[in-house]
Protein backbone atom coordinates (compact mmCIF):
# COMPACT_ATOMS: atom_id res chain seq x y z
CA UNK A 1 0.00 0.00 0.00
CA UNK A 2 1.49 3.16 -0.96
CA UNK A 3 1.48 6.57 0.99
CA UNK A 4 -1.72 7.77 -1.58
CA UNK A 5 -3.53 4.82 -0.63
CA UNK A 6 -2.83 5.27 2.78
CA UNK A 7 -4.14 8.81 2.80
CA UNK A 8 -6.99 8.08 0.51
CA UNK A 9 -8.49 5.40 3.17
CA UNK A 10 -7.97 8.06 5.60
CA UNK A 11 -10.22 10.39 3.46
CA UNK A 12 -12.57 7.72 3.05
CA UNK A 13 -12.56 7.21 6.67
CA UNK A 14 -13.83 10.45 7.10
CA UNK A 15 -16.94 9.91 5.80
CA UNK A 16 -17.87 6.40 6.61
CA UNK A 17 -20.56 6.08 8.58
CA UNK A 18 -21.88 10.29 8.06
CA UNK A 19 -24.99 10.49 6.42
CA UNK A 20 -24.89 13.54 4.98
CA UNK A 21 -29.05 13.60 4.68
CA UNK A 22 -28.98 13.42 8.14
CA UNK A 23 -26.48 16.40 8.71
CA UNK A 24 -28.53 18.53 6.41
CA UNK A 25 -31.65 17.94 8.78
CA UNK A 26 -29.67 18.84 11.67
CA UNK A 27 -28.61 21.85 10.18
CA UNK A 28 -31.95 22.84 9.00
CA UNK A 29 -33.74 22.06 12.58
CA UNK A 30 -30.77 24.12 13.80
CA UNK A 31 -31.38 27.22 11.77
CA UNK A 32 -35.30 27.08 11.99
CA UNK A 33 -34.77 26.88 15.44
CA UNK A 34 -32.82 29.78 15.72
CA UNK A 35 -35.32 31.46 13.46
CA UNK A 36 -38.34 30.61 16.05
CA UNK A 37 -36.13 31.91 18.66
CA UNK A 38 -35.54 35.68 16.75
CA UNK A 39 -39.43 35.65 15.91
CA UNK A 40 -40.32 35.10 19.75
CA UNK A 41 -37.81 37.80 20.80
CA UNK A 42 -39.32 40.27 18.46
CA UNK A 43 -42.61 39.70 19.32
CA UNK A 44 -41.13 40.29 22.97
CA UNK A 45 -39.20 43.93 21.58
CA UNK A 46 -36.01 41.83 23.26
CA UNK A 47 -34.75 42.16 19.68
CA UNK A 48 -33.41 46.15 19.27
CA UNK A 49 -31.57 47.01 16.50
CA UNK A 50 -28.67 49.97 17.15
CA UNK A 51 -27.32 50.12 13.44
CA UNK A 52 -30.38 52.11 12.24
CA UNK A 53 -31.23 55.85 13.01
CA UNK A 54 -35.12 56.21 13.82
CA UNK A 55 -37.01 59.73 12.34
CA UNK A 56 -38.90 61.18 15.04
CA UNK A 57 -41.59 63.70 13.23
CA UNK A 58 -42.76 64.99 17.00
CA UNK A 59 -41.52 67.03 19.63
CA UNK A 60 -39.26 65.46 22.64
CA UNK A 61 -37.72 62.28 23.45
CA UNK A 62 -39.27 59.09 23.71
CA UNK A 63 -40.38 57.81 26.91
CA UNK A 64 -37.81 55.25 27.13
CA UNK A 65 -34.94 53.89 25.22
CA UNK A 66 -31.61 50.84 25.12
CA UNK A 67 -28.55 51.78 25.19
CA UNK A 68 -27.36 52.79 21.30
CA UNK A 69 -30.93 53.61 20.32
CA UNK A 70 -30.22 56.51 17.79
CA UNK A 71 -33.48 59.37 16.79
CA UNK A 72 -33.17 62.00 14.69
CA UNK A 73 -35.91 64.77 15.63
CA UNK A 74 -36.99 66.69 12.11
CA UNK A 75 -38.90 68.65 14.68
CA UNK A 76 -36.65 69.69 17.73
CA UNK A 77 -33.36 69.89 14.60
CA UNK A 78 -31.30 67.73 16.92
CA UNK A 79 -30.00 63.86 16.86
CA UNK A 80 -29.57 61.88 19.83
CA UNK A 81 -28.96 58.58 21.50
CA UNK A 82 -29.64 56.73 24.59
CA UNK A 83 -26.73 56.15 26.98
CA UNK A 84 -26.79 55.01 30.30
CA UNK A 85 -30.66 55.13 31.03
CA UNK A 86 -30.71 58.98 29.74
CA UNK A 87 -30.82 60.74 26.11
CA UNK A 88 -27.95 62.36 24.83
CA UNK A 89 -27.85 65.26 22.19
CA UNK A 90 -25.25 64.69 19.55
CA UNK A 91 -25.74 67.48 17.61
CA UNK A 92 -28.28 70.43 17.39
CA UNK A 93 -28.66 71.45 13.82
Amino acid sequence: MTTKDVQQENEFDKFVGKDPVEDQLNTTKGLVGAFQKLQRRVAKNEARSTDTVEIKTTTGDYASGWDGRRVLNTVDNNYKIYADGAWRQIVAY
